[in-house]
């Protein structure tokens, strides 16, 4: 048996006892007299081990009883078991849909199922009498169990909501501050928490985000679910908003693990039908990651009827700020690009003087030709002049007239520098040709991209 391959086995049942008795009994003398006074079908009878439960409790019991180590259990089975001709060990049985009425009979003779010839016809179920041994043992191990399921009740506990004014920090607005979506959002999520009836069924759900989402506040109010506690000294023990892990926090904190995020989102959602407990569940994960490989888990949450919230945080333009600071570099380099004009003897940079560009028009802004010679750069001034209805802006007299451009000649290598607080963006260049490829690879990667608020202009400064 050991020397049979996976595609022997199989070739053998998609035969007959002939088939078997000549190529697997056939190759050995010793094997060929044990079956000498065996009948054909007696052959095709033999079983694998994975259909026989004597051998299959065997195997448990033996499982069971070893100890010290591992247990492996090979378990031997026919794909299409009993299916006949219609597919028993052949490699179409996956695509098969339905089996003959003579197929069927044979399978009913050969399980010894208790059905007529009109009940094979009318494809009837076998369905063991209540007070059969079988029947009673399935009913007692599903009573112990809980009950018959799946159980859906069609009526759930009402939550009252909360009064408007809990939210009054939040729709009284920020003032002249802007903030974030993310933001927004997690101020409201804090009042809810708040609210004594509700509170204790949220059910914050993230996935190594927290804080990024600016939630860590809730640590110490509400603390991180673990089954042990807090077993060990978090780095941050000293701060206000330490990592806090308790046997009764709030927050489910999954890791790096969307798929098992989305799960306990499940079964939170679902509790008013499976356990009679409404909860309210708040997903928040990454906008760009929340999906990726749970398609399933969505389609099973739409299934089962799920209530909660799926919350895709940072998205907004306003968060995170490491990423809007490359942004604004980039967008920094462009428009210092556009603006600057160098003579072809010597480096000459324009600096700007004042921290601030205009924002009216600003998404036409970056546009500005960068040297009076290049036809293309004064095509496209001459686009922006019609488009502004003004050419004041435009050109580099404008500017320098305005205090927002000067002259400076400076050595190389020079550093590009974005004005941020801390400057802490830029990028030094040994000559002008390497200078000339930055700028131009940022107009082309933010020439597309409209303004919408004040940027601020680059400076050159001597490295």
């Amino acid at each position: 048996m050991e020397e049979a391959l996976d595609g022997d086995y199989q070739l053998y049942k998609s035969r007959d006892g002939a088939f078997v008795r000549e190529h697997f009994f056939g190759t050995s003398p010793e094997l060929a007299a044990m079956v000498a006074d065996w009948s054909d079908e007696e052959i095709w009878q033999l079983n694998r081990g994975g259909h026989d439960p004597l051998k299959v409790r065997a195997a448990y019991q033996a499982a069971v009883e070893h100890t010290g180590q591992p247990t492996v259990i090979l378990a031997k089975t026919i794909k299409g078991h009993g299916m006949g001709e219609s597919g028993e060990g052949q490699n179409i049985t996956h695509q098969q849909k339905k089996m003959s009425e003579d197929v069927l009979k044979a399978f009913r003779t050969r399980f010894d199922l208790p059905l007529s010839d009109e009940q094979v016809h009318a494809k009837a179920f076998v369905k063991p009498a209540d007070d059969t041994p079988e029947m009673r043992h399935l009913l007692e191990r599903r009573a112990a169990l809980g009950g018959s399921l799946p159980q859906r009740r069609g009526k759930a506990m009402s939550l009252p909501a909360p009064e408007l004014s809990a939210f009054k920090t939040v729709l009284d607005g920020a003032g002249e501050r802007e903030i974030s979506t993310t933001m927004a959002f997690v101020r409201v999520l804090a009042s809810v928490l708040r609210d004594k009836t509700i509170g204790p069924r949220v059910v914050p759900i993230v996935a190594d985000e927290s804080r990024t989402f600016g939630m860590e506040g809730m640590f110490r109010q509400l603390g991180i679910f673990s089954q042990v506690g807090q077993l060990y000294d978090p780095e941050d023990a000293g701060s206000l908003m330490f990592y806090k892990e308790d046997k009764k926090g709030q927050i489910l904190q999954e890791g790096i693990n969307e798929a098992g995020a989305m799960s306990s989102w499940i079964a939170a959602a679902t509790s008013y039908s499976n356990h009679g407990e409404p909860m309210v569940p708040f997903y928040v994960y990454y906008s760009m990651f929340g999906f990726q490989r749970i398609g399933d888990l969505a389609w099973a949450a739409g299934d089962s009827r799920s209530r909660g919230f799926l919350i895709g945080g940072t998205s907004g333009r306003t968060t995170p700020t490491a990423v809007r600071r490359l942004a604004s570099a980039a967008l920094d380099a462009a428009r210092w690009s556009a603006m600057a004009s160098r003579p072809s003897s010597s480096p000459t940079a324009r600096v700007a003087t004042s921290p601030t560009f205009w924002s009216a028009n600003a998404s036409h802004s970056r546009r500005v030709g960068s040297s009076a010679g290049s036809s293309s750069m004064q095509r496209m001034r001459a686009r922006r002049e019609e488009r502004i209805g003004s050419g004041a802006w435009t050109g580099r007299e404008g500017l320098v007239a305005r205090g927002m451009l000067t002259t400076k000649r400076v050595p190389w290598p020079v550093s590009l520098v974005t004005e941020m607080s801390p400057p802490s963006c830029a990028t030094s260049f040994t000559n002008r040709e390497e200078m000339n490829w930055f700028v131009s690879l940022a107009i082309r990667n933010t020439v597309s991209t409209p303004l919408s608020s004040r940027w601020f202009m680059p400076a050159i400064w001597d490295s």
